[in-house]
């Protein structure tokens, strides 16, 4: 009886994944972002490192480093060229070079942001009772290898400086972060004007401190807030001209303007009241109402991507002590009723009031904000509560478990080759090596039914929880997307490395021109969750990309055929690597299992190649005789050990 029921399992159809994780980069000195430049070669990105790889050994939040640069990276030679530098400039805690992004029109001779490229980074100034300088600054490349020049002092030249200011209270973190342009501008015509409005998330810059000290909600302040600003000054005019460390237009389009010239003039918006609930002052006026805010109420959006279909906007925000928000807001939402949407820090912690117990005091837990008018009146507005969050408690939600820490990183909608993937949200716990894919959300769902009070609670976890959201990594060895890695390079690369394999700290993922995915491991060690792993030495930052596969093409030329099968039998019962052999079957061993992988996706083949029409081949009854011989051998050997187990006490 148990040999037929090994040969039920034997013989079952096994689900495999058409796709895998390739390691492309490793040895990195905690890398931080990566992109492609608009018009670039597929085999070519960019990306940056945090540190030096000098600074070597002796990482930490409290380390003071030298601050690393941007590289260009072939993908096919494995080849970095450096071409930019920033090592001049000091870091600590969350400080560094934090984010880039390259102008649409980078490859456009003759547009305004040909060669132009936009870096946020956060710079130490020599004490921790001294603010730390925030900056997004243009550069401009120079050749086919778009190396920025340097002055005399071997300094990168910096084109314009859009915007300059310092963290509040001293802190050394939430910095300026995430920056990035709307995918969706590329097809508009160049000169459109949208083709340069870049967005900055700014992180609130401070760390504990009472309600009346944070300015997330302040329309005053550029901290705690995601911006949107028109780079091309030349054309469209500096709206600071008589400050030196803003030199930027404001579109049009941006929600406090078009809300401005869509209402009279005693309907002005001029800024934002906010009300605590102790300590001094009771309540307080925030004005002027900047015309650069596109969201209000975010603690530390770090990382923060723009649908390349839809033009949806999707955020990780990073909480202090209860909750991480994922936050959405569909695109199309502003059409001039609406003031920049608020996300709810510091009266709120994703669904939660924060409170002094929470670290901020005075707080009211409001669930709105009010925006006061030109003619004297005021207007209440609801604040956005996330679609998603975690719990800083010992579960968060109930599939995985964590120790009291964790910071999401937000992702992007996947807009890649692989079918199965195809529109996907895909973010990270930055602490514990998790990574998630959220799906079934309904991106018409209106603003209105996941604002205020409207939570949209697990009714077991008490967690925002639309769409569906699946786990996908974790520091499991054996997690599905562990068990996809694979790096073509490097055949030692394997599991048997134990924690030095697979994913640990997701700062970041990346998106490619044709929508491929990136995720970047800054180098901290699988399952290691402690403050003290935030932030590892140089050299074990490594970049993966999801690549699609076609299981059963074990020739791989692209077909899965009737030659496949025949590389299959001639190996069957060895410890052959066929190609394209991936999670679903047994590593290192030629079983039936390959087998079904193969037939399932008979005729199959990737863009490009043919395929053939001949019947399935069926395995022989020779074949099937020494599978099921196999079969036996293995299930009296595994009840063997079974026996023993039971026998030691285990």
């Amino acid at each position: 009886m148990a040999s037929v029921q090994f040969l039920a399992v034997l013989f079952a159809h096994t689900a495999i994944a058409d796709y895998r994780l390739e390691r492309i980069a490793s040895g990195l000195a905690q890398p931080t972002f990566v992109t492609q430049a608009p018009g670039d070669p597929a085999n070519i990105i960019y990306y940056a490192t945090r540190i030096t790889a000098a600074d070597g050994t002796g990482g930490g939040f409290s380390s003071v480093k030298s601050m690393g640069g941007i590289f260009r990276y072939d993908m096919n030679s494995r080849a970095s060229t450096k071409i930019m530098d920033l090592s001049y400039r000091s870091l600590v805690g969350d400080e560094g070079l934090v984010g880039f992004a390259f102008s649409p029109d980078f490859n456009t001779p003759g547009a305004p942001g040909y060669q132009k490229l936009y870096v946020s980074s956060s710079e130490y100034n020599g004490s921790f009772d001294i603010a730390p300088t925030e900056r997004v600054e243009e550069y401009t490349a120079n050749g086919s290898n778009g190396i920025v020049p340097v002055d005399v002092w071997g300094h990168a030249i910096v084109s314009q400086l859009l915007l300059q200011y310092n963290n509040v209270n001293t802190g050394q973190n939430h910095t300026v972060n995430w920056i990035g342009f709307d995918p969706t501008a590329a097809a508009l015509p160049i000169g459109s004007p949208e083709r340069n409005y870049l967005y900055i998330s700014a992180g609130d810059g401070d760390i504990g401190g009472n309600a009346q000290s944070r300015p997330e909600q302040k329309a005053n302040s550029v901290l705690g807030k995601v911006l949107r600003v028109d780079v091309n000054v030349a054309d469209h005019g500096d709206a600071y001209s008589n400050d030196p460390n803003k030199n930027f237009a404001i579109p049009s389009t941006n929600p406090i303007p078009l809300w401005n010239s869509s209402h009279s003039g005693t309907q002005q918006l001029t800024g934002t009241h906010i009300n605590y609930s102790g300590g001094s002052p009771s309540s307080a006026n925030y004005t002027p109402a900047l015309g650069e805010i596109f969201f209000t109420g975010t603690r530390n959006t770090f990382r923060m991507s723009i649908d390349r279909q839809t033009g949806d906007y999707w955020m990780g925000d990073v909480g202090e002590n209860t909750r991480e928000e994922v936050n959405f807001l569909k695109a199309g939402t502003y059409d001039g009723s609406q003031p920049p949407v608020d996300f709810g820090y510091a009266q709120r912690e994703g669904t939660t009031a924060t409170s002094s117990a929470l670290a901020v005091a005075n707080s009211s837990g409001a669930t709105t904000v009010q925006w006061n008018l030109s003619g004297g009146g005021n207007m209440i507005v609801n604040s956005a509560n996330p679609i998603r969050e975690g719990d800083h408690s010992t579960t968060n939600t109930n599939d995985h478990p964590l120790a009291g820490r964790s910071s999401y990183i937000g992702g992007y909608v996947y807009r890649g080759p692989i079918t199965e993937l195809q529109g996907q949200y895909f973010y990270a716990d930055f602490v514990n090596s998790n990574i998630f894919a959220l799906s079934d959300f309904d991106r018409d769902t209106a603003l209105s039914s996941y604002s205020g009070t409207n939570f949209n609670q697990n009714p077991t976890t008490h967690l925002a929880a639309l769409g569906t959201r699946t786990t996908v990594a974790t520091s499991n060895i054996n997690s599905l997307w562990n068990t996809l890695i694979v790096d073509p390079a490097d055949p030692t690369y394997t599991s048997t490395l134990g924690s030095a394999f697979g994913i640990g700290r997701v700062v970041s993922f990346g998106e490619g021109n044709a929508g491929n995915l990136y995720v970047i491991d800054m180098g901290g060690t699988r399952g290691d969750p402690n403050f003290s792993s935030d932030y590892p030495n140089a050299g074990k930052g490594q970049i993966f990309m999801l690549v699609p596969v076609l299981p059963g093409d074990y020739n791989d030329n692209g077909i899965v055929d009737t030659a496949d099968f025949t590389v299959w039998r001639d190996h069957l019962g060895t410890t052959f690597a066929l190609p394209n052999e991936v999670s679903g079957t047994t590593p290192g061993a030629v079983t039936i299992e390959d087998y079904n992988a193969w037939k399932a996706r008979f005729g199959n083949s990737l863009a490009g190649a043919g395929s053939d029409s001949a019947a399935v081949p069926e395995p022989s009854s020779a074949i099937l005789l020494l599978l099921a011989c196999m079969g036996l051998r293995c299930f009296a050997f595994h009840s063997i050990s079974r026996d023993s187990r039971t026998l030691v006490g285990r």
